[in-house]
């Protein structure tokens, strides 16, 4: 996912189709602050929690704690999840919806984040669309990919926007993360604002779909879906994540660029 996200964003540079923006934008932090902003415990060490939500309320985010999920469950929110769970290593993993009907802008608020920890210098794994797991019951009980316990939790039918962000063994500096979830925020609150396309942005694949499902699901060329996403068949799906090309046309999921977060009234404009 890193090779897509920064090669790919490359390419359209290269090609003359990124739009011509500035490589800085302010956000202001009111704008961030508007988004009804909920900070979720799943599993973290207390000290680790603890230290990023000081740095988050020392950065002037308002937020909402939840611990486990009890307190995410509110429509038109934004869930940021915390998890010491689902990763191992040095590593972090970004997790964006596993159902592919899901409402609100969970898909904008995962790729918004993998582009902040990825310019932080995070080493971040592919995008997911679920954990493993067990699904079924018995002897039908097989393990494979299964929702995040924040997206189980939150109602299907709730325009709440949602991330998990699992943080493996290695030490990870609160201060680091909590700035970093800033950032992811102020590329999400951009989008929304200047970039929406209203269309999806991930597709979570089954084993065997085709290529050409994706494509038509995105509205692209089987050749550009392959292209973009480093597919190595060119014909079938093996429950790869799959990106919108588009994503690659928008400033507000470029690692390259900045994302300052200030009190200034002027939106978007070049530092």
């Amino acid at each position: 996912m890193d090779s897509i996200m920064e090669d790919n964003i490359s390419n359209y540079e290269d090609n003359g189709l990124q739009a011509t923006f500035p490589s800085n934008f302010d956000v202001p932090i009111s704008s961030i602050n508007d988004l009804s902003i909920i900070i979720n415990d799943h599993e973290c060490s207390d000290s680790f929690f603890e230290a990023v939500c000081k740095r988050l309320e020392e950065k002037g985010i308002h937020y909402n704690i939840s611990h486990l999920g009890n307190e995410i469950n509110i429509d038109n929110s934004v869930v940021v999840t915390l998890d010491m769970q689902y990763c191992g290593g040095d590593h972090t993993m970004i997790f964006a919806p596993f159902d592919n009907a899901r409402l609100g802008q969970s898909d904008s608020l995962a790729l918004a984040m993998y582009a902040s920890f990825l310019q932080n210098g995070f080493s971040v794994k592919e995008l997911s669309n679920g954990k493993i797991g067990f699904r079924g019951n018995g002897e039908d009980n097989k393990r494979g990919i299964i929702p995040t316990k924040t997206e189980e939790i939150i109602n299907p039918s709730f325009l709440t926007s949602f991330v998990t962000i699992s943080f493996g063994t290695g030490a990870s500096n609160p201060s680091i993360v909590a700035d970093s979830i800033i950032n992811g925020l102020a590329r999400f609150k951009y989008y929304l604002d200047y970039c929406d396309l209203d269309t999806d942005l991930v597709y979570r694949s089954s084993p065997n779909d085709k290529v050409a499902v994706a494509a038509q699901y995105f509205g692209v060329s089987d050749k550009e879906l392959v292209s973009f996403n480093h597919l190595e068949d060119p014909f079938t799906l093996n429950g790869d994540v799959i990106i919108n090309p588009l994503v690659g046309t928008l400033d507000a999921f470029n690692p390259k660029k900045s994302f300052v977060v200030n009190n200034e009234l002027n939106y978007g404009h070049k530092k």
